[in-house]
């Protein structure tokens, strides 16, 4: 049985790949599917690449501490020969996942992320929790502004932030999830959708 934090983890890894780019708009969609390490906790990550093909997917999301740390293992091994890893299982880093940086320090992850041709990188939000209404709008309003120097290092590397909804958060309804996408400034801003954690209203 996992955990919640890794079903959780799960979820986000599933959801952030609808920002995965698709082959051309008239073309039937479909879903891909990428495999989160932080399922593996801090496995090695020579033995979690393997097993990315054998679930159906063709990309993996790596995770830093606490709940992984391939990320960690990137730096320690090198770029070089995770990427030399990657092509030997004809895996792509499609995502990386960095809650502990937040989405104000992820300068250096995104160059990091260009360099792998990784399309997204998931992220908490940052702001006031426990809002509704014209002040829930005011308040991800305040995000989406505090985000637009960040959006253009994501437009010129080619990366989508993906914000995570997530309780106890500025991001923890329907409805801030529809101000962030009505007032963000750039398509580089996206949502990393965690089922869980959406409202359980039986009527939305």
């Amino acid at each position: 049985m996992i955990s919640r934090r890794h079903f959780l983890a799960a979820a986000a890894s599933a959801a952030a790949v609808s920002a995965l780019p698709t082959s051309g708009a008239e073309t039937k969609w479909k879903p891909k599917y990428i495999l989160g390490s932080c399922m593996f906790g801090e496995t090695d990550v020579h033995e979690i690449i393997p097993e990315v093909h054998k679930i159906g997917a063709t990309a993996i999301d790596i995770w830093p501490r606490v709940h992984g740390n391939q990320r960690e293992q990137l730096d320690e091994m090198g770029e070089d020969a995770f990427r030399t890893l990657l092509e030997k299982h004809d895996v792509s880093l499609g995502c990386i996942t960095q809650y502990k940086l937040g989405p104000f320090g992820l300068k250096d992850e995104m160059q990091l992320a260009r360099r792998f041709g990784c399309p997204v990188i998931v992220t908490g939000a940052k702001g006031p929790k426990g809002l509704s209404g014209s002040e829930l709008k005011a308040a991800v309003g305040v995000f989406a502004e505090q985000m637009k120097p960040h959006l253009e290092i994501a437009e010129e590397t080619g990366v989508t932030i993906a914000i995570e909804n997530h309780g106890g958060n500025l991001m923890d309804s329907a409805d801030a999830l529809r101000y962030l996408m009505d007032l963000r400034s750039s398509e580089n801003l996206g949502v990393a959708l965690a089922p869980y954690h959406v409202e359980q209203d039986p009527e939305m």
